[in-house]
C-alpha cells in the first residue's frame, strides 16, 4: 500500500517542490531559486511543474514501496524549446542515488509540453526531494 505524501511548492520566484510523507512533514527551507534564463517566466516554468506532481509522485512511490527507506533529493536541468517541447533533460545532482527513480523523473520532463515563447528556455537547475522533511 502507497503511503500518501504531502506536496509543498512554493508560489514565489523561488521554484522549489518537495514530496515528503504527510505525517509529521514540514515545509522544506527555501533553497537556492532557480536558474531560468530566456524565454519563459518563473510562473510558467512552475506552473508546468505542479501540474505534473501527481506523475512524479508516482515515479518516487512505484519504488518507495519496496524500498521503504528511500529519502533524498535530486536537481534537474532542461531546455525548453520555443515551441513548447522539452529537448533536453538531465540529473545535474542526486542524493536519492536510485537510477529508477531519476529515468523516471528525466522521462516525465521530457514528456512535459510549456507555453511557445520567442526563444527558447533553459532551466539550469530544478530541485526536487522525496520522502524528507523540510
Amino acid at each position: 500500500m502507497l503511503r500518501p505524501i504531502r506536496i509543498f511548492a512554493l508560489l514565489s520566484t523561488t521554484a522549489w517542490l518537495a514530496l515528503a510523507p504527510t505525517s509529521d512533514a514540514e515545509p522544506p527551507p527555501v533553497p537556492t531559486p532557480p536558474f531560468v534564463l530566456h524565454g519563459l517566466s518563473d510562473e510558467q516554468v512552475r506552473a508546468v511543474v505542479v501540474a505534473h506532481t501527481g506523475a512524479l509522485r508516482a515515479c518516487y512511490e512505484v519504488v518507495a514501496k519496496d524500498e521503504p527507506s528511500l529519502r533524498g533529493g535530486l536537481d534537474t536541468t532542461w531546455q525548453v524549446e520555443a515551441d513548447g517541447t522539452v529537448s533536453t533533460a538531465s540529473i545535474r545532482s542526486s542524493t536519492l542515488q536510485n537510477a529508477r527513480v531519476e529515468s523516471c523523473i528525466i522521462r516525465q520532463i521530457k514528456s512535459w509540453t510549456f507555453p511557445t515563447s520567442d526563444r527558447a528556455t533553459i532551466i539550469a537547475s530544478y530541485p526536487f526531494r522525496f520522502g524528507v522533511k523540510g
